[in-house]
């Protein structure tokens, strides 16, 4: 082989092996690759300003997968495309307290409609393989020789509760009946997994209640009241399952759900993991339209202010959706009543937080009556602003 064609058939392996690192690299550019992946929650109905998903008769779960492709990185699911409505309530954001009690429904969490305008149906015929988990939270105490206030700190640990298989997502009615709810899931396609984010701010599906609680049109302030009980069930756990309800904290007025805080124990103020007795009460009174306006936030009040948006009931009297109240320490809402117990439900924790997280949460009970009025508990009904 002479020296001008060894240098012609160099010359052409060159172009070749050039040819196919460029056509390797453009494919490699063109392949779809999985950035992240979020669950999103979406209501059917536009709730015209409601608090994102409270549901009990219609929820969509879903994955949303943030891939790049084409030089583009954008937002996917298997629905049609679609305009990005600032309404995918968006799990794992940190953020303020959401709703925060001062500025009502305007700071929710949700997939950006800045940075994903438009949310565009998965274009590849293979999806990618989902792997779901509901998730069961625990807050946990531990000893912190460095903290300078009390010495436990305070945080959430998740563990997996359950695996649904769901493709996708969900949609239909609520999955697991009433109280709080939380999942994560995982995406994996063209060999790359990713999972979304453990840490949820706020951003959980709060299931009411359905029932009626055996609340009639001749009962007073029935409408309410239903509402109310119907409400407190978002907050809710199931019993003997620790770790669904939400969390109790002192002088916790809103939501709740803050996954990144820590407890600075005492006197600290609101720092939104969790939700105390009166809270709770004013937060679901809120909710069910109660209308009071002379409290903290015009809504909010605490054991001995509720004294001052109730009433004086009997025994004979007190029904579903009445108070036990003791002004100064702690109240219940009645569930049920079947004397001589009542069954009623609370956020209960103490002061300085119990060791004990299973009992630190919204939890129902079943008390005997007469031990409560012993005790100093008021029999009092929650008062509409406008009847």
């Amino acid at each position: 082989m002479t020296p001008r064609l060894d240098r012609k058939v160099a010359l052409a392996a060159l172009c070749l092996v050039a040819a196919l690192v460029s056509f390797t690299a453009s494919a490699e550019a063109s392949r779809p690759v999985i950035q992240n992946v979020h669950v999103c929650y979406r209501l059917p109905v536009d709730w015209s300003g409601a608090p994102y998903p409270y549901d009990d008769t219609s929820i969509k779960i879903k994955a949303v997968v943030i891939m790049q492709w084409r030089g583009q990185t954008r937002a996917y699911t298997n629905e049609i495309q679609q305009v990005n409505d600032g309404k995918w309530y968006i799990v794992g954001t940190d953020g303020p307290y959401s709703p925060n009690p001062t500025t009502r429904f305007t700071t929710f969490p949700t997939l950006s409609q800045a940075t994903y305008p438009t949310i565009y149906k998965w274009p590849a015929q293979q999806n990618p393989t989902f792997s779901w988990q509901k998730r069961q939270h625990k807050c946990y105490y531990y000893c912190d020789p460095t903290s300078p206030y009390e010495p436990y700190d305070r945080k959430y640990h998740y563990q997996t509760a359950a695996t649904p298989a769901w493709g996708w997502g969900y949609s239909g009615t609520p999955p697991d009946g009433k109280g709080v709810m939380r999942y994560r899931v995982s995406a994996t396609y063209g060999g790359v997994t990713k999972s979304s984010q453990d840490k949820e701010y706020a951003t959980r599906l709060g299931v009411r209640s359905s029932s009626n609680f055996g609340l009639t049109e001749e009962d007073e302030y029935h409408a309410y009241r239903k509402k109310y009980l119907r409400w407190l069930y978002a907050y809710w756990g199931p019993d003997g399952v620790p770790g669904y309800g939400v969390v109790y904290e002192w002088r916790g007025v809103w939501y709740g759900g803050k996954a990144s805080a820590t407890w600075v124990g005492g006197g600290g103020g609101y720092e939104g993991y969790g939700i105390d007795c009166s809270g709770y009460v004013s937060a679901c009174a809120r909710w069910a339209g109660y209308g009071w306006t002379g409290g903290t936030w015009g809504w909010y009040y605490n054991t001995t202010g509720l004294l001052n948006v109730s009433k004086g009931v009997t025994q004979d009297q007190l029904e579903p959706g009445d108070i036990l109240l003791k002004p100064g320490t702690h109240v219940y809402t009645v569930v049920q009543k079947h004397l001589p117990n009542v069954r009623v439900i609370s956020a209960k924790g103490e002061t300085g937080g119990p060791k004990v997280p299973e009992y630190s949460r919204v939890v129902e009970q079943t008390l005997v009556l007469a031990d409560l009025i012993e005790d100093g508990y008021q029999l009092r009904r929650l008062v509409p602003a406008s009847p």
